[in-house]
């Protein structure tokens, strides 16, 4: 068994709902996530968080569409965490941009993992590791040229964010403690995947 099943399987299910849910009554997708934990360096992005960030890491396994009545496409860059820190970063915005098709009344498993750069007090980091992460969907602004600059990433654009319907995260698993330097350990085999390579199975 890989290093993502193993974390995958690692705790019993703990719920905690989070997002942005639809206002108007109409069903929302739920987005299973688990916090993998925190690191420094992205290696197949040749990126390393400067000083007082951290990389925070959650696990997306599936996208439950299964109640909602359209498709949709999921941008990876519009995630960004609650808390909120004073400048965030979606490490997916250093790649070619490309979307994700959730089908209507489906239920894609994706298994992949988002990264998201984040302030924290210490100079290392390492406090985000206390700090239960949750993702919110749905932002479509990029972070201001002084948090660009502070966290030492490219600037960067508005990015489109298509329709969809309200989003609500479900955390299946309690929060990992765990601080590494390279996000690719993560997983044993091959770096750790920023939704570039995924493949939705349903």
């Amino acid at each position: 068994m890989n290093t993502r099943a193993k974390v995958w399987a690692s705790a019993a299910v703990l719920p905690l709902l989070t997002g942005c849910p639809n206002q108007t009554g109409a069903p929302d997708a739920l987005i299973h996530y688990h916090q993998l934990g925190i690191c420094k360096t992205i290696p197949s992005l040749n990126y390393t968080a400067p000083a007082f960030s951290a990389i925070v890491v959650l696990g997306i396994g599936q996208v439950d569409n299964s109640e909602v009545g359209s498709s949709w496409s999921l941008n990876p860059e519009a995630f960004l965490t609650n808390p909120p820190t004073a400048c965030q970063y979606n490490v997916a915005a250093l790649q070619s941009p490309h979307l994700i098709s959730i089908p209507a009344n489906g239920a894609p498993v994706l298994n992949t993992g988002i990264g998201i750069v984040v302030q924290t007090t210490n100079q290392d980091g390492s406090d985000a590791v206390n700090v239960d992460y949750h993702p919110v969907y749905g932002n479509d602004q990029p972070p201001s040229a002084t948090c660009q600059a502070s966290l030492n990433v490219p600037p960067l654009g508005p990015f489109p964010v298509p329709n969809h319907p309200g989003t609500v995260s479900v955390a299946d698993a309690p929060p990992q403690r765990i601080s590494i330097s390279s996000c690719a350990d993560f997983f044993q085999v091959g770096p750790i995947i920023f939704f570039t390579q995924a493949t939705p199975s349903h």
